[in-house]
């Protein structure tokens, strides 16, 4: 009799402490959780360089500046993890042959989410077009 008392006491406590907790928050940018994940783009083209148009979204600061991935090369960016929350990055590159002629796009999105038992969701989509093919992983795109 005394441990199911003890057990009925302890699931409303928890059920109290639920509710009062969710219902507090806390305005003070300064004591969020805060992280970053990296993604990579690999450029493994022979011949064409990749140079960004557009670097928008929740990018660790100092956000990337515009930037040129030659052929063979790569380039990190570190998106910003919050805790509770879904952050976004956004990139667009202009592909450029050898001549410097624009031959194609390529538009990528990076996700990171962060739930509240503070488990990541890390995932990015791309599209193109262009003569070159464009593989995704959750953390990386590979440009061929």
């Amino acid at each position: 009799m005394k441990l199911g008392m003890i057990l009925v006491l302890f699931i409303l406590l928890v059920l109290i402490a639920q509710v009062f907790c969710s219902s507090a928050t806390i305005n003070d940018e300064s004591l969020s959780i805060q992280d970053s994940v990296g993604f990579n783009v690999y450029n493994q083209t022979t011949n064409l360089r990749l140079e960004t148009v557009k670097i928008a979204g929740d990018f660790e600061s100092p956000a990337p500046p515009p930037h040129i991935i030659q052929p063979g090369g790569s380039y990190n960016y570190q998106v910003v993890k919050t805790w509770r929350a879904t952050n976004e990055a956004n990139l667009a590159y202009r592909v450029l042959s050898p001549s410097g002629l624009t031959v194609g796009n390529i538009f990528i999105n990076m996700f990171v989410y962060t739930n509240f038992f503070n488990i990541t969701e890390i995932y990015n989509n791309s599209t193109f077009q262009g003569p070159f093919t464009v593989k995704n992983g959750s953390t990386w795109v590979t440009i061929r």
